[in-house]
C-alpha cells in the first residue's frame, strides 16, 4: 500500500481472522514465560534466553524446513508455527482451518499452563518468603 503495490489475498476474511488469532496466541504463550517473573528475580534473563530459540523453532526467523528433523515436534508445539501457516495459507491459498484450529487449541493450552504456573510460582514464592514487592 505504501509503495503502490497491491496486496492480493487468496482468503481475505480468513487472513483477517488468522492474524489477530496468531498475535493473541503469541501473547498467551508469553504469559507462560511471564509467570517465571514471580519466582525468579532475574527471570528476564531466562525469557531472553528462550525467546530467540522460540522464534527460530516457530519459523519466524527462517523456514523450519532448514532445521533438523528432530526439531519438528518442538515447532508443532508452538502456537506461532501454526499461526504462520494459517496466515500463509490465507494469503497464498490453501486450507486455513487446521492451522487456525491449532492456534486456538495451543492458545487455550497456554492459558491453562500459565494459570497453573502463576498459581504454583506464587505459592512457592510465598512459602519461601521471596515474593518481592518492588
Amino acid at each position: 500500500l505504501v509503495f503502490g503495490i497491491g496486496l492480493h489475498l487468496a482468503h481475505p476474511w480468513l487472513f483477517v481472522l488468522a492474524l489477530p488469532a496468531t498475535v493473541v496466541a503469541l501473547g498467551l504463550m508469553g504469559l507462560v514465560l511471564a509467570s517465571t517473573f514471580i519466582l525468579y528475580r532475574h527471570a528476564n534473563a531466562l525469557s531472553n534466553l528462550l525467546e530467540y530459540p522460540v522464534w527460530i523453532a516457530s519459523g519466524l526467523v527462517f523456514s523450519t524446513s532448514l532445521l533438523p528433523i528432530w526439531t519438528r515436534p518442538i515447532s508443532w508445539s508452538l502456537p506461532p508455527y501454526w499461526g504462520i501457516l494459517a496466515i500463509r495459507h490465507a494469503a497464498l491459498g490453501g486450507s486455513v482451518w487446521w492451522p487456525l484450529g491449532m492456534v486456538v487449541l495451543l492458545g487455550i493450552a497456554s492459558i491453562v499452563i500459565s494459570t497453573l504456573t502463576f498459581r504454583w510460582f506464587e505459592h512457592a514464592a510465598r512459602d519461601r518468603a521471596t515474593l518481592s514487592l518492588t
